[in-house]
């Protein structure tokens, strides 16, 4: 089975690379250059030159308050893109899994379920919120997988931005009044992996007997405690360390220019997962592990 992969240059396509080097399937992963989701031709054109039996959707513009600014650029990936891609892979009877996020929800009713009513605050959730709907009114085979502030060992994201913070800075300003969800980008590739082998027996994306689901780890916290347990990881390990002292901020306080949620958490069927052996961490299990590896590569980088 040949699959594509939009995207795979993120923090969740990297973790998949790194498992499917070896897999009984064919994973492609073009680039921006060769498949540009804002570009009908090039996804056409590279479509056309594999012809995949399946597309794992990863790619996105992400930078929220940037999405504020570029609007049309924001607007052309995670709509028109999208769009292409439920137009080809329906027209070419092949299944289409979709990423895509908590943003596309407000500020009342959390922890979410998905059949909640979204109501997106910002470009960014409002540009997913599109790329959702348009999949689920035209296809006939889809996943919708929604995430929640993603992080991992690779890429740029909050564990290693407050990382850095933490050992280089001497105050640090965090959110506390946030709640969230956090999702581990190599909990995301082993489950995109076992919906391609549910895949390629049956042929169809009616595993979670819905067309969307929520995947995050479990727990829920906010950025505040998430960043508090980074120190407390880094101080167990780097004896007489001075360390930034962390203080909590109102999510009101912190300069923003896209609105942001104040409870984005959302819910998941963590049950449902289990009975089909996906067993999904805590959200601290996931973040100390991150932390040992950035550590590790810290130590290795003092030493060179």
């Amino acid at each position: 089975m040949k699959i594509l992969v939009i995207g795979g240059s993120g923090q969740v396509g990297s973790k998949l690379r790194e498992i499917t080097n070896s897999s009984e399937f064919s994973f492609y992963y073009p680039d921006s250059c060769d498949l540009d989701l804002s570009c009908e031709k090039k996804i056409t054109t590279f479509y056309e030159s594999i012809r995949p039996d399946l597309v794992v959707n990863l790619g996105a513009y992400t930078k929220v308050d940037l999405a504020e600014d570029r609007k049309e650029t924001t607007y052309n990936i995670n709509y028109l893109g999208v769009k292409f891609l439920c137009e080809i892979t329906n027209k070419n009877k092949i299944g289409l899994i979709h990423f895509s996020t908590d943003y596309v929800f407000g500020n009342e009713g959390a922890p979410f379920s998905p059949q909640d009513k979204k109501s997106p605050l910002n470009h960014y959730g409002a540009t997913k919120s599109l790329g959702e709907d348009v999949i689920i009114r035209n296809h006939n085979n889809y996943l919708i997988i929604r995430l929640a502030s993603v992080f991992g060992e690779l890429g740029n994201n909050f564990i290693k931005t407050m990382f850095s913070l933490i050992n280089d800075k001497k105050d640090v300003k965090i959110v506390g009044d946030q709640n969230i969800s956090l999702t581990y980008a190599g909990d995301v590739a082993n489950l995109i992996l076992f919906i391609c082998k549910y895949y390629n027996q049956y042929k169809n994306l009616n595993i979670f007997n819905d067309n969307v689901m929520h995947f995050t780890n479990k727990g829920f916290t906010n950025w505040y405690e998430v960043s508090k347990l980074i120190h407390n990881e880094i101080s167990l390990r780097k004896a007489n360390a001075t360390l930034a002292k962390m203080i909590s901020i109102s999510y009101k306080d912190w300069p923003s220019k896209a609105l942001r949620s104040k409870d984005s958490r959302l819910n998941v069927n963590f049950d449902l997962l289990e009975k089909i052996g996906i067993q999904i961490p805590s959200w601290d299990n996931r973040v100390k592990k991150v932390v040992d590896f950035l550590l590790i590569e810290r130590r290795n980088k003092d030493h060179e």
